[in-house]
């Protein structure tokens, strides 16, 4: 039911939706496991075999990755992910470091 996918070196197990008596790489939803981003890429009914990126965690949503090769999709979705954890980086560093409490209204 799973598929391994190497990158970098490290392999990435994604779980495909795929009947047990069909290949893996031919599912629609690929669930990377053991991350608890909940990243899935997928693809998406009536947009072909283009593929989309969800993470639960970050709130990301049918991104479009733009290509219909798992191999590029994963790469994009890397660089969207870390992007918004970069984002997420930086505001809790501000919150941290920051001393200073106001207030202010709506």
């Amino acid at each position: 039911m799973g598929d391994f996918y190497e990158v970098g070196g490290h392999k990435m197990k994604f779980k495909s939706n795929v009947n047990f008596n069909k290949e893996p790489k031919t599912g629609s939803i690929f669930t990377l496991k053991y991350n608890s981003l909940g990243i899935s890429i997928h693809k998406y009914v009536g947009c072909g075999d283009e593929l989309f990126l969800n993470s639960k965690a970050l709130s990301i949503y049918n991104y479009d990755l733009e290509t219909e090769d798992f191999g590029e999709a994963v790469r994009k979705a890397k660089e969207v992910i870390m992007r918004e954890v970069k984002k997420i980086r930086e505001d809790a560093y501000k919150f941290y470091s920051d001393t200073n409490i106001e207030f202010d209204r709506y």
